[in-house]
């Protein structure tokens, strides 16, 4: 019989309800470092596909609706794919419901960013002292 190791796992988990609502809940790690590399990472990758789409914009004939739209949704799948692969697939369909709304994606990418930002400040230090008291640093 295996002896047993109990340890505290510290769980940093967070669960959001998107907009107030108990039925659509998002859970997080912000203390996985593959999730915060990744959500660091993909934020960098649409910042600079952003200016792509400006430039996509600034080229369109602002008469042409289907051309708008189409970039729009260009836009929009190709945000929602970087949130799928952060957070997991179906995020999008959590945030937006049955809308195809980048604004809305981006509203959700700034309103997450605190809880990462929150977690690096905070845990930082605490994570570094526990290890040295514990003589690991």
């Amino acid at each position: 019989m295996a002896e047993v190791l109990n340890f505290n796992q510290n769980d940093t988990q967070i669960t959001l309800a998107l907009n107030g609502d108990e039925s659509n809940l998002l859970t997080f790690d912000p203390g996985d470092i593959n999730l915060r590399n990744n959500f660091y990472k993909i934020s960098q990758q649409i910042k600079t596909k952003e200016r792509e789409f400006d430039i996509k914009a600034k080229r369109i004939n602002q008469t042409d609706v289907q051309a708008i739209l189409n970039l729009e949704y260009e836009l929009f799948n190709y945000m929602s794919d970087m949130i799928d692969k952060i957070f997991g697939v179906g995020t999008t369909k959590k945030v937006c419901g049955n809308r195809k709304n980048p604004i809305v994606i981006a509203n959700f990418l700034i309103a997450i960013a605190p809880y990462f930002k929150r977690f690096n400040d905070n845990a930082k230090n605490k994570y570094v002292n526990n290890l040295k008291n514990a003589g690991v640093l």
